[in-house]
C-alpha cells in the first residue's frame, strides 16, 4: 500500500510516497519515517486528508486500514516540537511545593529575620503544613505508581508552564503559613472541619484514581471507557470535585487570602479539563449534551444515569421531564380491573380532547405530554379517534424532540393506507432533502416502518436520491440502504439493475462497517428478487469476508468476544449461499477463507459464543449450498464439525447439527459421510427435547439404505415403546415405510408392521395398516401367512383397534386359507372377531360385520350364527351399524349367486398410485415447515418474499357449518403404489427450506409464467359473478377450469373448487396455497381448514377441493389462491383471488327510517365514514342494485328508500367472541344515491374503518 506525506503550511513540504504492509499500523508509520527523515516519532503527528477534512489519527497500536487509510490516501505530517515525558512533568511539578514548603518551615533568618526560629508553630499552621505535604506526596506517588498516561509526551514548555504554576502559589501560600506571626482561626470547630473536609476529599480522590488506572490496561492505550460506580453516580468527574473540596477544607483551616485565590483558579482550570473529558465521553458512546455549563459539570449528575445527557435518538426527550405521563401509567398500573382502567383512560382521553380543542396555543411540554400519552394509549388497545393531526403537526416542526416524537407517532398510531398519511409525505420529503443528517434519518425510518405501495410510491425518487448519493454521513447510508430494502420488496424494479448493482459494489467497499452490513442486507434482499443478476458482488462478498477472517480487519466496536463483526460475516456468508458464479480463482479464494473459518477450535459454552457458532453453522450452510461445486475437504470438515455439534449438551446446537447433517444428506444423497455417526442420531432419539427427537427421526429416515435398514428399523420399534405419544405417530409412519422400501423378506415386513402396531396401538394412523392390506392383496404367497399372522393376534383379550380392525379385514379376505387347521377353524376366526366385536367401537364393529359378511359366504357350517349376529344388529342404534347389518341380512335372501357376485375377493390394487404412507408422512412435514416459515422473520417480508411453490398447510382446528365429520382428503385409502424397494420412497422431505434459525432469506424465485392478457381480462367479469351468484367459474384458459362453490353462514364459509384439466397432457408438481397472510394486520383474520389435493392432475380429470374458512376480523384484503403446476416442461404459477369480501359475512338487519338515521348519526366519525362518487357507464336500474344489496349480499332494505336512495342495514359477523362470551358483530349502515346524471353518490357508516373501506371498494364493484 502506498501512502504520500506532506507538510502544509508556512514550511509546506512533499515527503514523497511510503511504502507500508496491509497490516502495518501507526506506529509502525511513524518508526518508518523516522528512519527515513530522523524525526523522532513522539514528534510526528499524522492526520488523514478526506474529501472535506482532516482527520486526525491518534491510536499508535491501530492498522492503517481500520484508521480510514487506503491505497493512495494523502497524510499530513505536523512535526509537534521538542517533549518531554508527562510522568517526568508531573515529578518536577509537584516536587517544587514540596520543597519551597520546607524551605518556609524551616524559617531561615534572611526570609523571617533572627528571631523567626525561637517562635513555634501553633496549630493550624502544623495542620496546615502536613495536609500540603500529605497532598503532594500522594500526588508524587501517583505520577509514580498510579497514572497511566494514554501519550507518552507533552511539549517541552509546558514544563515551565505547569512548574511556574505550582511554584508560584507555593511561595504565596508557604510565606504567610510559616510565618511566625501567622493567626490561625479562633474557632478550633472552623480548623477541625476544614482538616476532615481535606482529609475526606483526599481518600476519595485518590479513590477514583485507582479505578482510572484499572480502566486503562496500559501506558499509551487510547482506550475510553466509560467509568461507572458510586462516585460517578454521584458527580460527572469526581476526581475534579473531590480536588476542589480539598483544598476548600485546606482554605477554610487556614484562612490564608492566596490559599481561596489558589482554590479558584484550580476550580477554573479543572472545568475545562472536565468538560474535554465530557465530551470525550460523549464521542466515545455516542451521547449528545444537553445544557450543562462548564461550572455544572463538576457538580451535575452523570450523564449516562440522568437527564441532563442523553442518546441522539432520543435526543430532546430524554430532557421531557414527564412527571404527568409517568403518574399517568402509574395509576394504570395500579387498577384493579378493566372497568376501573377504562374509566381512567376515558377520563384521560376527555382532558386530552379539551386541551386539544381550546384556543390558546400549546407549548412545547404540553403537546409532547399530551401525543405520548395517545400513543400509550393507543398500544394498551383502547381507539383513538382524535389528536392525529396533533400528531401530524409534531412532525413539521423545526425542534427535533417535536419532530423525533412526531414521526413516532405517525408510525403507531397511522398506516401507510390512512387517508392522514397524504398530510405527512410532503413534510417527509422536505426532511429527506433537508441537510440535517438527524432530520434524514427521522423520515427514512418512518418511510421504512410504515411501507405501503402508495406511500413509497410518492417517496421513492427522494429515497433513492439520497441512497444514490455519495455526500452524506455514515448514519445516513445505513438506514437509505435499509430503507430503500424495505421498498424492493413489493417494488422490486425501485432501482435499475445496473445503477444498484454499482452502488452496492460501493457500499461493500466502504471502510465503516456499518454501511457494509447494512449494504449486506439490501444485497440479500435483491439477490432474492433478481437471483441472476449481481454477478459482479461476488468477488466483492468474498473480497470482504477475507479480510474480516484472515486479517481480521474490523475496529475495535466491531469486535465481538474476539470475533470480527459476526453479523456482517453471517450476512456475507448467506449472501454467497445465493450465488451460482464458477469462477475459479475466486472460488479458490473463498475456499481458503472457508477452510480457515472450519479449522477454528469449537467454542466454549455461554451466550457470549453464539456469534462464533453463527458463523461456523453458515459457513456449513454454504459447503451444502455449494453442492457438488465444493471442494471435497470441505465437506469433510463440515460433516466432522456437525458430528462435534450433535456431540455437545447445547440442546440449540445439537439441533442445528442434526439439522444441518440432515440437509446434507438431502442435498447430496451421499449417505456414507454420515452412517458413521449413526449410534450418536440414535442417542438424540431420545433426548428430553421433542425437537431435537424429530430432527433425529428425519436425519435416520434419510440415512437409512440396504446395509443399515434392518437395524435402523429395530432401533425403531424398540424406542416406540417408551416414546412421548407426540411423535408416536410419525415413528410408525417412517418405520413402516422403511420397512416396505428396504424388506428383504415380506414376512419379516409383516411382522415389522404388526410389532408397531401392537405397540402403538390406537396411535397408528389407519393408512399404515391400509399399506399393509395393498401389499398382502398383491402378494399371493404372502396372504396365508398374513392369515395366520393376524389370527395369532387376535387371540388376546384385550387388544387394540387397529388391531382388531387390520385382523377383521385379512381374516375376512384370506381366512378360508387357514380354514382347514384345526386350530383356526371358521368357528375359531369367527369366535375371535366376535369377541372383540362385542367390546369394540363403532368403525371397527362396522368392519368387522363386513367381515362376517364374506365369511358367510364362504362358511355354511357358521352362517347361521353370523344371521343372528346380523339379526340382533338391525336395531342398533347406531344408524352406520344398523344399515350394514340390514343390507347385510337381505344379501342372503337375494340368493347365492348374487352374493357371491356381489362379495367377490378383493382384485390387486393398481401398482401406478402413491403410496397413502408416503402422501400423509409429506403432508405432516409441510405442515411442519409451514409453521416454521410463519415464524421466522417479520410477517409482511416472509409473505412477499416467499417463493411460488412454497405453500402454507392447512390448519386442522377449525370447525365450521357443522362439518365435523368431513376430512380433508388424504388420497385413496388402499391404493397401491409401489412395490417393495421401488425408489419412489426415496424422499422423506420434498422441500429443500429447511428450519433456519438465523431467520436466512428466502430462496430464489423459480421462473414462471403467469396468466395471459386475453384471461387476465375475462377475469373481473367472472369475479363480479361470484360476487352476485353463488357458484361459477374462477379461471378458464387452455390447460385448466377452476369452478367455485361457496356457501356462507354468518362468520363462517365452505368454499367447493372444481380443478379440471383442460389440456392432453398431465399437470404435474399440481400445488395449491389458500394465502390469508395480506387481509389483516395481524394475520389473524381467518381461521382457515383445506383438504389436501393430488399432486398430479391426469388429462380431462377434475378434483375437488373443500375449503372452510371462520372471519374473526374485519379485513381489508380478501383471501388469495396461488396455484402452480408443470406441463409441458413449463412452470405456471397463478394468483386468483377468492370472491371472500366482507359481504360475504353479512347478516340482514331491519331497521325503520328513524333507528337509521339515528344510528347513522350516532357513527359520526372520519374514520368511521367513507364515501365515494362515480358516473355509470350505462343507464341504472335501481330496481337490479336493490335486488343485488337484498338478496346476493344479504342486506335489508330500510323502510322509506325510495327510487333515488337506497338505505340498507346489516351486520359483520366475526368469529371472535367478546367479553359477554358472544361473537363480535359490527353494525353496517349504507345509503346510494343516483341523480338524472347516471351518477351514484355512495355513503357507508360502520364502527371499523377496515369494514367501511371494503364495503366501499366491493360495492363499486357491483353497482352499475
Amino acid at each position: 500500500m502506498e501512502v504520500k506525506i506532506v507538510k502544509i503550511g508556512k514550511k509546506s513540504r512533499d515527503f514523497g510516497v511510503l511504502q507500508v504492509g496491509d497490516s502495518c499500523t501507526l506506529g509502525d508509520l511513524k518508526n518508518q519515517f523516522q528512519e527515513l527523515h530522523i524525526i523522532h516519532h513522539h514528534r510526528q503527528f499524522f492526520k488523514l486528508r478526506n474529501e472535506d477534512n482532516l482527520k486526525p489519527l491518534v491510536d499508535d497500536e491501530k492498522t492503517l486500514k481500520v484508521l480510514g487509510v487506503q491505497n493512495g490516501s494523502e497524510l499530513v505530517f505536523k512535526d509537534l516540537g521538542p517533549q518531554i515525558g508527562y510522568r517526568t512533568v508531573f515529578v518536577l511539578e509537584y516536587l517544587g511545593p514540596l520543597l519551597i514548603l520546607w524551605m518556609y518551615s524551616s524559617r531561615p533568618s534572611w526570609i523571617y529575620g533572627d528571631q523567626s526560629t525561637s517562635k513555634s508553630f501553633n496549630r493550624a499552621a502544623f495542620l496546615g503544613t502536613l495536609c500540603w505535604n500529605i497532598h503532594f506526596i500522594k500526588r508524587e506517588l501517583e505520577s509514580l505508581f498510579v497514572h497511566r498516561f494514554s501519550l507518552a509526551t507533552m511539549p517541552f514548555i509546558n514544563l515551565f508552564k505547569n512548574c511556574a504554576y505550582y511554584w508560584c502559589f507555593a511561595a504565596v501560600i508557604g510565606y504567610p503559613l510559616c510565618h511566625p506571626l501567622y493567626q490561625s482561626p479562633s474557632n478550633q470547630h472552623q480548623i477541625h472541619f476544614g482538616l476532615f473536609l481535606f482529609l475526606i476529599s483526599e481518600l476519595l480522590n485518590f479513590a477514583v484514581h485507582l479505578q482510572f488506572r484499572f480502566m486503562r490496561p496500559k501506558d499509551g492505550c487510547h482506550k475510553r471507557p466509560i467509568p461507572k460506580g458510586p462516585l460517578f453516580a454521584l458527580v460527572s468527574c469526581p476526581n475534579y470535585t473531590f480536588e476542589v473540596l480539598g483544598w476548600v477544607g485546606f482554605s477554610i483551616m487556614t484562612q490564608l487570602f492566596f490559599s481561596y485565590v489558589f482554590t479558584l483558579a484550580g476550580l477554573f482550570l479543572m472545568t475545562q479539563w472536565a468538560l474535554k473529558k465530557h465530551h470525550n465521553y460523549i464521542k466515545t458512546s455516542k451521547v449528545t449534551l444537553q445544557n450543562v455549563t462548564p461550572l455544572k459539570l463538576i457538580l451535575v449528575d452523570f450523564f449516562h444515569e440522568t437527564p441532563p445527557f442523553r442518546t441522539p435518538t432520543k435526543r430532546n426527550m430524554a430532557m421531557f421531564s414527564a412527571r404527568g405521563l409517568n403518574n399517568f401509567i402509574s395509576e394504570l398500573r395500579s387498577c384493579t380491573s378493566h372497568e376501573e382502567e377504562q374509566k381512567r383512560v376515558d377520563k384521560e382521553l376527555g382532558k386530552i380532547r379539551q386541551k386539544f380543542t381550546q384556543n390558546h396555543q400549546l407549548n412545547s411540554y404540553d403537546k409532547k405530554k399530551y401525543a405520548w400519552k395517545l400513543i400509550y394509549i393507543f398500544m394498551l388497545g383502547y381507539d383513538i379517534d382524535f389528536g392525529h393531526m396533533q400528531v401530524i403537526n409534531l412532525v413539521s416542526s423545526t425542534k427535533y424532540s417535536e419532530k423525533c416524537l412526531g414521526y413516532l407517532g405517525c408510525s403507531i398510531l397511522l398506516k401507510s393506507s390512512d387517508e392522514l398519511m397524504t398530510l405527512v409525505v410532503n413534510s417527509i420529503r422536505n426532511d429527506l432533502k433537508s441537510v440535517e443528517a438527524s432530520h434524514q434519518c427521522l423520515a427514512l425510518c418512518c418511510v421504512a416502518n410504515l411501507g405501503g405501495s402508495e406511500f413509497s410510491e410518492a417517496l421513492s425518487p427522494d429515497v433513492v436520491s439520497l441512497f444514490m448519493s455519495s455526500a452524506s454521513i455514515a448514519h445516513v447510508r445505513k438506514k437509505a440502504a435499509l430503507c430503500v430494502r424495505r421498498m424492493m420488496i413489493p417494488n422490486p424494479d425501485l432501482i435499475p439493475i445496473e445503477d444498484l448493482e454499482a452502488r452496492l459494489v460501493t457500499l461493500m467497499s466502504e471502510t465503516h462497517l456499518g454501511v457494509v452490513t447494512s449494504a449486506a442486507s439490501l444485497l440479500q434482499t435483491s439477490m432474492s428478487l433478481h437471483p441472476t443478476k449481481l454477478a459482479a458482488l461476488y468477488d466483492v462478498c468474498v473480497t470482504r469476508l477475507g479480510t474480516l477472517v484472515n486479517h481480521k480487519a474490523c475496529p475495535r466496536d466491531y469486535m465481538y468476544y474476539n470475533t470480527p463483526c459476526p453479523w456482517l460475516q453471517v450476512k456475507l456468508l448467506r449472501i454467497l449461499q445465493q450465488f451460482g458464479v464458477k469462477d475459479k480463482n475466486v472460488n479458490a479464494k473463498l475456499s481458503d477463507v472457508l477452510h480457515r473459518i472450519l479449522a477454528r477450535p469449537l467454542p466454549g459454552k455461554g451466550a457470549k459464543n453464539n456469534a462464533a457458532f453463527a458463523v461456523l453453522i453458515e459457513t456449513v450452510n454454504l459447503v451444502i449450498a455449494q453442492g457438488k461445486r465444493s471442494d471435497p475437504q470441505l465437506k469433510d470438515q463440515s460433516i466432522q464439525l456437525l458430528a462435534r455439534f450433535i456431540s455437545l449438551s447445547e440442546p440449540n446446537i445439537r439441533y442445528i447439527g442434526l439439522d444441518s447433517m440432515y440437509r446434507y444428506v438431502r442435498l447430496e444423497g451421499d449417505v456414507n459421510a454420515v452412517k458413521a455417526h449413526k449410534d450418536t442420531v440414535l442417542f438424540s432419539l431420545k433426548d428430553a427435547d421433542n425437537s431435537i427427537r424429530r430432527r433425529a427421526l428425519d436425519l435416520l429416515f434419510s440415512m437409512c439404505d440396504s446395509e443399515n435398514a434392518l437395524e435402523i428399523v429395530n432401533e425403531l420399534v424398540n424406542y416406540l415403546t417408551i416414546a412421548e405419544g407426540a411423535i408416536r405417530e410419525e415413528i410408525v409412519l417412517k418405520a413402516a415405510i422403511l420397512a416396505e422400501k428396504y424388506a428383504k423378506n415380506l414376512r419379516w415386513y409383516v411382522d415389522t408392521v404388526l410389532q408397531l402396531i401392537t405397540i402403538a396401538g390406537s396411535q397408528v394412523p389407519d393408512d399404515v395398516w391400509h399399506r399393509v392390506v395393498q401389499i398382502v392383496t398383491n402378494k399371493e404367497e404372502l396372504q396365508k401367512y398374513a392369515a395366520e399372522v393376524m389370527f395369532r393376534a387376535l387371540e388376546p383379550t384385550h387388544i387394540d383397534e387397529t388391531t382388531a380392525k387390520f385382523g377383521a379385514y385379512v381374516l375376512g379376505e384370506f381366512g378360508y386359507l387357514i380354514c382347514e387347521s384345526p386350530e383356526m377353524s371358521s368357528e375359531k376366526q369367527f369366535q375371535l372377531l366376535h369377541k372383540h366385536f362385542m367390546v369394540s367401537n363403532i368403525p371397527t364393529r362396522c368392519l368387522i360385520l363386513s367381515a362376517f359378511v364374506k365369511m358367510e359366504n364362504l362358511y355354511d357350517e357358521i352362517r347361521p350364527l353370523i344371521l343372528d349376529v346380523f339379526k340382533q344388529c338391525s336395531s342398533n342404534m347406531d344408524l352406520e351399524i344398523q344399515q350394514r347389518a340390514c343390507e347385510y341380512f337381505c344379501l342372503d335372501q337375494i340368493g347365492d349367486e348374487l352374493m357371491k357376485k356381489v362379495l367377490e375377493p378383493m382384485p390387486i390394487f393398481p401398482e401406478n398410485r402413491e403410496s397413502a404412507l408416503i402422501l400423509r408422512l409429506r403432508n405432516q412435514q409441510k405442515a411442519a415447515i409451514g409453521e416454521d416459515t410463519k415464524i421466522s422473520g417479520s410477517a409482511n417480508e416472509s409473505d412477499q418474499l416467499r417463493d411460488n411453490n412454497t405453500f402454507s398447510p392447512p390448519s386442522s382446528q377449525v370447525d365450521l357449518l357443522s362439518l365435523d365429520s368431513i376430512q380433508p382428503v388424504s388420497g385413496a385409502k388402499l391404493g397401491a403404489s409401489t412395490t417393495i424397494g421401488s425408489e419412489v420412497i426415496r424422499s422423506a422431505n420434498p422441500v429443500s427450506d429447511l428450519l433456519d434459525v438465523f431467520g436466512d432469506a428466502p430462496p430464489a424465485p423459480q421462473h414462471t409464467i403467469g396468466l395471459d392478457a386475453l384471461t387476465s381480462s375475462k377475469m373481473s367479469d367472472w369475479y363480479r359473478n361470484l360476487l352476485l351468484n353463488a357458484q361459477g367459474i374462477l379461471l378458464e384458459n387452455e390447460f385448466l377450469q377452476i369452478g367455485l362453490k361457496q356457501e356462507y353462514r354468518a362468520s363462517q364459509c365452505r368454499l367447493g373448487i372444481f380443478y379440471g384439466n383442460k389440456c392432453a397432457n398431465a399437470l404435474s408438481g399440481f400445488r395449491v396455497e389458500i394465502d390469508t397472510s395480506k387481509c389483516g394486520v395481524s394475520n389473524t383474520a381467518f381461521r382457515l381448514s383445506t383438504d389436501q389435493v393430488a399432486s398430479q392432475l391426469a388429462s380431462k380429470q377434475q378434483i375437488v377441493q373443500q375449503v372452510m374458512m371462520e372471519c374473526m376480523t374485519p379485513f381489508h384484503e380478501t383471501p388469495t389462491l396461488k396455484l402452480s403446476f408443470t406441463c409441458s416442461g413449463s412452470v405456471y404459477a397463478y394468483e386468483l383471488r377468492l370472491p371472500c369480501h366482507v359481504t360475504s359475512f353479512l347478516e340482514p338487519v331491519q331497521l325503520s327510517q328513524s333507528d337509521f338515521l339515528q344510528r347513522w348519526q350516532a357513527m359520526e366519525g372520519q374514520d368511521r365514514e367513507q364515501r365515494d362518487a362515480w358516473k355509470s357507464s350505462i343507464s341504472i336500474d335501481m330496481m337490479q342494485n336493490r335486488r343485488n344489496l337484498m338478496e346476493n349480499i344479504k342486506f335489508a332494505l330500510v323502510e322509506g328508500s325510495t327510487d333515488k336512495e337506497i338505505c340498507v342495514a346489516g351486520s359483520f359477523r366475526t368469529g371472535t367472541l367478546g367479553p359477554n362470551g358472544d361473537k363480535v358483530s359490527i353494525g353496517c349502515l349504507v345509503r346510494v344515491e343516483m341523480d338524472a346524471m347516471n351518477s351514484y353518490q355512495l355513503a357507508i357508516r360502520s364502527a371499523n374503518r377496515d369494514v367501511s373501506v371494503s364495503l366501499k371498494n366491493v360495492l363499486r364493484k357491483i353497482l352499475l
